[in-house]
């Protein structure tokens, strides 16, 4: 269900965990790997890239595969670790909309308690995305090459 922060924005929820090739790595070698996380998601069509807090990507015992600049709104620009996770995001009816088995993240420390992971448009433009802030409603849906919801 998606709610509405002070300012407006949308938050719904999102499912993380281990990409596939660390799934398969594990299954390969008979180890186990962290459960999938679920956690409060902002959709933030300004964002160009997904961001999730590293409280979460360290307790799914993560590891970063490399560090590149993230450039903030205000232009400023910070050396951040990078990581692989499995994002997914499903409706309330169980429809998957959202599923990067091998989405690339950068890692923050978050001090908003409203929501623990940015969605950005590297995801968002694979779906259609319709908002009702009046009724509180979010309608999320794949979209197929020709850009009609599913």
């Amino acid at each position: 269900m998606p709610s509405f922060t002070d300012r407006g924005l949308v938050v719904i929820q999102a499912t993380i965990g281990p990409d596939q090739a660390r799934r398969d790595y594990c299954d390969r070698y008979q180890e186990r790997y962290a459960a999938d996380v679920t956690a409060p998601a902002l959709i933030d069509t300004g964002a160009e890239v997904c961001v999730v807090d590293l409280a979460i990507l360290e307790s799914l015992h993560l590891q970063a595969h490399d560090e590149r600049n993230l450039n903030g709104v205000n232009g400023d620009s910070v050396l951040r670790p990078v990581f692989n996770i499995w994002l997914k995001v499903l409706t309330k009816d169980g429809t998957v909309v959202i599923d990067q088995p091998n989405q690339e993240v950068f890692g923050v420390n978050f001090v908003s308690g409203d929501y623990k992971i940015i969605l950005g448009m590297d995801v968002l433009r694979s779906i259609t995305l319709q908002i009702n802030r009046d009724k509180h409603w979010v309608r999320l849906c794949r979209t197929t090459d020709d850009h009609e919801p599913l």
